[in-house]
């Protein structure tokens, strides 16, 4: 099982949750590209909603370039209308300052 402080490690820094449709793949394009971001593959982890039980190893393998230094971003809007997605994003980054 990992700690809550390791798990602190896989977290991104910025989550997008919002809604299908309102743009999201157009705004992962472009953030994709830049030198500074790291994104995941596929775009849409579902890793709170659906594969937390896949574990954050495998969570951190789906962003492709994991390196020091650069803002983790994921988007996924299953997170929106998921209470034990929002239920464990909360608890993982409550006391780690991490997603507020």
């Amino acid at each position: 099982m990992t700690s809550r402080s390791e798990a602190h490690n896989f977290l991104p820094d910025i989550l997008v949750i919002g809604q299908q449709r309102c743009g999201t793949s157009a705004l992962h394009h472009y953030l994709s590209i830049h030198p500074e971001f790291s994104l995941p593959r596929p775009k849409e982890t579902h890793f709170f909603s659906r594969k937390y039980h896949y574990g954050f190893r495998w969570y951190q393998r789906c962003f492709s370039k994991n390196r020091t230094g650069l803002v983790k971003i994921e988007f996924c809007p299953s997170y929106l209308t998921s209470l034990s997605a929002l239920l464990r994003i909360h608890h993982l980054s409550s006391c780690q300052g991490k997603i507020p």
